[in-house]
């Protein structure tokens, strides 16, 4: 088992690509919806695609939710032993590709304006206050 840890922007893209390259059984995402997101896309294009398992750590984890995944660290791990591998589909926009959800507009576009203090503050409610910025 090899563990690397993010520290820029792109990283968990890399560290994804690098598993194909070495032909890696799986590569288990632990983050958030960006890292998610950042791991996705570095699997995407390759030609050997390891199994990809999702550890949530921050505040939404849209994804893990929809796959009924244990927002608790501890157990999402535990549930690793049990998993059973399914196809998930990809959508793919200009260069970039994206699973579970698509957003436009000036909404999604506040909420990419949140910050790292803000989530860590205020959790989910950070997304509402930026959205609700917005609409006034």
């Amino acid at each position: 088992m090899i563990v690397r840890k993010t520290e820029v922007e792109g990283d968990a893209m890399e560290f994804a690509k690098e598993s194909c390259a070495e032909k890696f059984d799986a590569v288990i995402s632990m983050g958030g919806d960006g890292t998610v997101n950042e791991t996705v896309n570095g699997l995407a294009e390759q030609k050997h695609r390891p199994v990809f398992g999702i550890i949530p750590l921050r505040t939404v984890n849209d994804l893990a939710r929809s796959l009924g995944i244990s927002m608790d660290p501890d157990k999402s791990i535990e549930m690793l032993n049990e998993a059973q591998i399914k196809d998930a589909d990809i959508g793919k926009i200009n260069d970039r590709y994206f699973m579970n959800v698509l957003a436009v507009g000036a909404i999604a576009e506040a909420t990419s304006n949140v910050t790292v203090e803000q989530k860590t503050r205020l959790g989910s409610l950070a997304y509402f206050i930026e959205g609700a910025k917005t609409l006034v």
